[in-house]
């Protein structure tokens, strides 16, 4: 990413899940995985067609099952949040 992008696109942790929460039309939820990520409860799950990916995210996240990312390529100058907000 920071070879073909900015270290703004790096994440500071990679967290490793089984999958991602998905809507019924297969789209992935990314507010749903954030409000996972921050510790916070989704505000619909129902419109999830894999609500219990939104609790293995927030266990995997709390329980600390996360890796740093290699940096390499360009140089860093900041590094991005630790929360997706």
């Amino acid at each position: 990413l920071v070879s073909d992008g900015s270290a703004a696109l790096v994440p500071s942790r990679i967290v490793q899940v089984e999958e991602l929460p998905t809507t019924f039309n297969g789209k992935r939820s990314e507010v749903a995985a954030r409000e996972a990520v921050n510790g916070r409860e989704p505000r619909n799950l129902a419109a999830l067609q894999n609500p219990g990916a939104v609790q293995a995210l927030a266990d995997a996240v709390r329980k600390g099952e996360w890796q740093k990312p290699e940096r390499t390529g360009a140089s860093l100058a900041g590094t991005a949040p630790t929360s997706l907000e």
